[in-house]
């Protein structure tokens, strides 16, 4: 008999299932599942909240928010760079984006190349 094979999303909704029946055992689940007790309470949460939605679907792990992240402009100069320029590092590309900063590992004699990007 071959094994039968579940997807993620299946074993969630099984899961849901079984723990809304009135007298189940949460935690019996979770161990039976092999999910933690805070994954289990964490997917019913979810069921309840969205009982239309899809629920079950894995969700990303993205920031809503990035405050560190470099503008648009400058995201898509060192882009063109990179595609002009494949073999430059991060040092050389940030040097001719204008990214300000120390770029050098140590001080040393102006190469042509910092000169004439300003640096």
């Amino acid at each position: 008999m071959p094994w039968r094979e579940v997807s993620r999303m299946d074993r969630r909704i099984e899961f849901v299932a079984l723990a809304q029946q009135p007298g189940s055992n949460r935690r019996e689940l979770c161990r039976r599942f092999e999910i933690s007790a805070k994954t289990g309470y964490k997917w019913l949460a979810r069921a309840v909240v969205e009982e239309s939605g899809e629920w079950y679907a894995d969700r990303s792990r993205r920031p809503h928010v990035s405050p560190q992240r470099s503008a648009a402009e400058l995201e898509a100069g060192v882009l063109r760079l990179r595609d002009e320029y494949p073999v430059w590092g991060a040092r050389k590309t940030g040097a001719a984006c204008g990214m300000k900063g120390c770029w050098r590992r140590r001080c040393r004699p102006c190469t042509p190349f910092c000169c004439a990007m300003g640096g």
